[in-house]
């Protein structure tokens, strides 16, 4: 019986590989390791760095980083100055995918549609009541 070779595109670098749990080539899944082990050599002698300096002092790419915290490959419990960028504005959270200003903007935005849903159908009861009790005489 011949077992068929499942192959796919890198992701990262478009090369052709032989499938794995990590969904990346050889080659790309070594680079994130050596990646990841810069940044934790670094951040052990140096816990109060930024996401900056560390981008800058590893040379690994901030998107690589914030990569690293959102898939919880880098957990920033330990490092105060450490965020990842808000989905929205791009500003700086530690913690889920929205800075605490977006979450307050759409928690308030969504209390305003729901009291403009809950007058539009307030205001449309009162109306088809109305009609109601005035067709039937």
């Amino acid at each position: 019986m011949l077992k068929e070779l499942q192959v796919a595109h890198c992701p990262s670098c478009g090369k052709v590989y032989q499938k794995n749990l990590r969904n990346l080539c050889r080659e790309c899944s070594s680079r994130l390791d050596n990646q990841l082990s810069a940044i934790d050599r670094y951040l052990a002698g140096n816990r109060f760095a930024d996401t900056a300096s560390l981008s800058a002092r590893t040379g690994v790419p901030v998107k690589t980083i914030h990569s690293f915290i959102r898939s919880r490959k880098l957990c920033i419990q330990h490092y105060p100055n450490l965020t990842t960028a808000c989905e929205s504005c791009s500003g700086p959270t530690r913690e889920g995918k929205l800075c605490t200003s977006c979450t307050k903007r759409l928690t308030m935005d969504i209390h305003s549609m729901l009291e403009q849903e809950q007058a539009l159908r307030q205001r449309s009861r009162d109306t088809s009541s109305f009609q109601i009790r005035h067709s039937s005489y």
